[in-house]
């Protein structure tokens, strides 16, 4: 007797899942791959890399602006201290 339930529920758990498969399998969505995409869209493929080109110079050019204003501010510093140093020699 209790063998025979759990012949049944298993076998109804089993016809459920197998129920499910199927209908996932009809309704489900392809996964969209990566080369799918290029070769669907090469427009929005190419506006991805060039977005993230620009995005990549763009940090670049800041990482120079801040090298050349740093270097700016040294010779700045450098000419001050220059400066100084002629002021402090002119007084004797």
């Amino acid at each position: 007797m209790l063998q025979s339930g759990t012949i049944k529920r298993m076998n109804s758990v089993k016809e459920r899942n197998e129920k499910k498969e199927e209908f996932n399998s009809v309704f489900k969505q392809p996964e969209p791959s990566l080369t799918k995409n290029k070769v669907a869209d090469p427009w929005r493929t190419l506006h991805l890399e060039n977005k993230y080109q620009n995005w990549n110079n763009s940090s670049q050019l800041n990482n120079r602006l801040h090298l050349v204003t740093d270097v700016r501010q040294l010779k700045l510093k450098e000419l001050q201290a220059v400066r100084v140093a002629d002021s402090i020699l002119n007084l004797f």
